[in-house]
């Protein structure tokens, strides 16, 4: 579909919408939108609704946190019974051939007199649909030139953003740039397939160290497809526990799980999903134990019965770079080495930090990370307007993390879900910080209580209590520092380099 025909189909979906909320204050209706989506935030952004029907945007990860989109109240679907709508005006597009008929089951069976509109893009996707044989056979002609007979293929849906031109550096892109190293060094080349710009009528490609990463232009529904249809490569790895579509054809394939991915707030486990990986890889690399022993203990089984190998192989350290370094400080630094946002427990941190100012008022916090939404970076910006001599928060690149880890006295890694083994908490490890983690996902596999940091439960009441013991007691910080650098040297990267080099050796011979 060309970029001409989809933003042609977008307005013409905007004009419906604000068709729609104008009829329903001429009626004095009350309308919702239902999923945060950026195709949402644009039409918001592009027509002024003030004072119109629309009372607010439903969204299953809202919460007390974050109440605010463009303007309007941000809420879970629980608070439905409160507003009492008349319509519903569906807005995500990602998943929207599976998220549509959830939502509809869900009004229909908890607020029955609550009307959905239509799909608006159902059409949109079948557009997109139709043009697959095209996109595949651009993709097929860029990877016959760069690897003829020697791809991997590396998926993951972003490593840059959708137009290429935003590196997004976390925990599992770097895994995968050096995870390229290795397949380069063995004599193959990694070739990164992600999601694209749907809007474009071409992909586009990039280069960064070994890995060639190539933007498939399709919509999210249709890339799960896509990507199963390519020219046969020596070996295809899937990066994350995600909606895999069913028909894979490749002989040889490879999925990592980088964490306990399905533990979102307030929405059980999809136990259809986690079956689908079952039955469709005999290969599991999961970097922590928790996933494998869920997987086992849901499917044991299916598992039984079946060739599934699991490799643990956690997350890793540069020991030789990641040093502890001798502490002149005279204060105590607190670092939160991640990013900032919900599920990295930015929250649960930033609500206690005003309580551990009152205790100790001369720590210094140190956020370090890119900051995810408007919310974050207000609490961020009260929190250094309030206390300019306490609070910081910066940017750094990879190389320039070893210098925060060192000048670091606690750092604090409370993740609330979707963890593996945490790479800011082994490096943190390396560098001698006391840590205080949270016993979610890998995290147990990193941390032992008491002994080279400190576990805890993922509430407030349990990180105060736990840092202000820390602040309070220096032994206590050096014993569990020193420790910590002990147990990072079993993370080693040269550790892990030589379990992937034999995990893909089995494929690439």
């Amino acid at each position: 579909m060309s970029e001409y025909k989809i933003e042609k189909y977008y307005n013409v979906i905007h004009k419906k919408w604000l068709l729609s909320i104008t009829l329903a204050k001429l009626f004095h209706k009350k309308v919702v939108f239902w999923g945060a989506s950026l195709f949402l935030k644009d039409f918001l952004q592009k027509y002024n609704l003030k004072n119109s029907s629309v009372i607010a945007i439903i969204d299953k990860n809202a919460n007390e946190q974050t109440t605010d989109f463009c303007g309007y109240k941000l809420l879970p679907p629980e608070k439905l019974s409160i507003l009492a709508p008349h319509y519903v005006i569906y807005a995500i597009i990602n998943n929207n051939l599976r998220v549509y008929p959830e939502v509809k089951s869900y009004l229909k069976h908890n607020h029955p007199k609550i009307k959905l509109f239509a799909n608006d893009f159902s059409k949109l996707i079948y557009f997109d649909a139709k043009t697959n044989d095209n996109k595949i056979k651009q993709i097929n002609n860029i990877i016959n030139e760069i690897a003829p007979t020697n791809a991997v293929y590396l998926f993951q849906t972003t490593f840059f953003d959708n137009e290429g031109e935003h590196f997004f550096s976390g925990g599992a892109e770097r895994y995968l740039l050096d995870l390229a190293d290795l397949i380069t060094n063995l004599g193959y080349k990694p070739i990164l397939i992600q999601r694209g710009n749907a809007n474009s009528d071409k992909p586009w490609v990039k280069t960064m160290q070994n890995l060639t990463i190539i933007g498939l232009n399709s919509l999210t529904t249709n890339y799960f497809k896509n990507i199963n249809q390519l020219k046969e490569p020596v070996l295809a790895i899937y990066s994350g526990f995600l909606k895999w579509d069913k028909n894979i054809k490749y002989k040889n394939r490879i999925i990592i799980s980088h964490g306990v991915t399905w533990d979102v707030p307030r929405e059980n486990a999809n136990i259809k999903l986690l079956h689908t990986i079952i039955e469709n890889f005999n290969n599991i690399v999961s970097v922590d134990t928790t996933t494998i022993s869920g997987l086992r203990g849901m499917f044991s089984n299916d598992i039984a019965n079946s060739k599934i190998k699991f490799k643990y192989t956690p997350n890793y350290v540069d020991i030789n770079k990641y040093t502890p370094i001798p502490n002149t400080r005279k204060n105590i630094k607190i670092t939160f080495p991640r990013r900032c946002c919900e599920e990295r427990g930015f929250w649960l941190f930033a609500n206690i930090i005003e309580k551990l100012i009152e205790h100790r008022s001369d720590i210094i916090i140190e956020f370090v990370g890119f900051v995810h939404g408007n919310d974050i970076q207000n609490k961020i910006n009260y929190l250094k307007n309030n206390y300019p001599n306490n609070i910081v928060h910066r940017f750094c690149n990879q190389d320039e993390m070893i210098s925060v880890y060192q000048n670091t006295d606690i750092s604090v890694i409370p993740t609330q879900y979707s963890e593996g083994t945490s790479l800011s908490c082994l490096e943190a490890m390396a560098c001698g910080n006391a840590v205080v983690a949270t016993n979610i996902g890998g995290l147990p596999n990193l941390i032992f209580n008491n002994f080279n940091g400190k576990l805890i439960n993922p509430d407030e009441s349990s990180l105060l209590s736990a840092l202000i013991e820390l602040i309070d007691d220096e032994q206590q910080r050096k014993t569990l520092g020193k420790n910590a650098v002990s147990v990072a040297q079993a993370f080693s990267k040269e550790i892990w380099d030589k379990t992937w080099i034999e995990i893909l050796k089995e494929f690439l011979k």
